[in-house]
This record gives structure tokens, C-alpha cells and sequence, in this order.
């Protein structure tokens, strides 16, 4: 056997001790609090096991300053970030910047079912009605 072949068997073989992946999952950590984290990113759409843990790792290598812009932007999402009370926008207000400008033609109205089209019908910065989302 070519000796690349054999240290890659090796390197393999090695991480297949660190983390045994039974299933297209992760079974055995180094730690409680990696495995926590990991099951936390692995919770949100489209992260699976294996992408969750490389993104915990990468937070792992980060600063202790990145970690934490993270940490309390994700805080600050929950408790400063609200729906507006009259088209159900995103806002850090009560009233939208959608609903609360007066350049806004009021006579045409947009609706749409995912919070998305809203981001990107505004991105274009072409639609000068009012924009309400309803959840389905």
C-alpha cells in the first residue's frame, strides 16, 4: 500500500474515534457543552448534525469578542425585534418603516404569505405601495 494511502486511512480512522458517526449523526463528543451546542445549531432549517458541529467548531477557534457579538445579537433578536402592529413586518418599532413613511402609496396594498417576500419585494426598491405579510 502507497504510504499516502496509508496516512490517510490513518487521519481517518482517527476521526472516526474522536466522533463516531453512526447513522449520518454524531454519537460521541469531547464534551457536554459541545454536544448541547451542536444539538442547538442542529435544530434550525436545513443544519444537520455535521454542519452544526463545524459551525460550533468554527465558533470554537473564533475570538471570545465574535462569540459574543453572536450571543447577544441572537438575545437582542428575541427581546428588541418586534412585529409591526399593522402589517406584520419585522421592526424594531411598533410601526413599521414601511407603514410609518408618508412617501408610500397607500392606495396599493401587497400581500404576501412568507416574511421573505417582504425582504425582497423591498430590496428592489421599486414598490412604493404598502406591504402587509400574514402568516398562513
Amino acid at each position: 500500500m502507497p504510504i499516502r494511502a496509508e496516512v490517510s486511512n490513518l487521519a481517518s480512522e482517527r476521526a472516526s474515534r474522536r466522533f463516531k458517526i453512526i447513522n449520518n449523526t454524531l454519537s460521541t463528543f469531547s464534551s457536554r457543552i459541545l454536544e448541547e451546542t451542536v444539538t442547538e445549531f442542529s435544530r434550525l432549517p436545513g443544519i444537520g448534525k455535521r454542519t452544526a458541529l463545524r459551525l460550533v467548531l468554527h465558533l470554537l477557534k473564533a475570538s471570545k469578542e465574535d462569540s459574543s457579538r453572536l450571543g447577544e445579537a441572537l438575545v437582542r433578536l428575541h427581546s428588541e425585534v418586534k412585529y409591526c402592529s399593522i402589517c406584520h413586518n419585522i421592526s424594531e418599532k411598533e410601526v413599521c418603516e414601511v407603514c410609518s413613511d408618508p412617501k408610500r402609496d397607500r392606495q396599493f396594498l401587497c400581500i404576501v404569505e412568507d416574511i421573505r417576500d417582504v425582504i425582497a419585494i423591498e430590496n428592489t426598491q421599486q414598490y412604493k405601495g404598502i406591504i402587509t405579510y400574514w402568516e398562513v
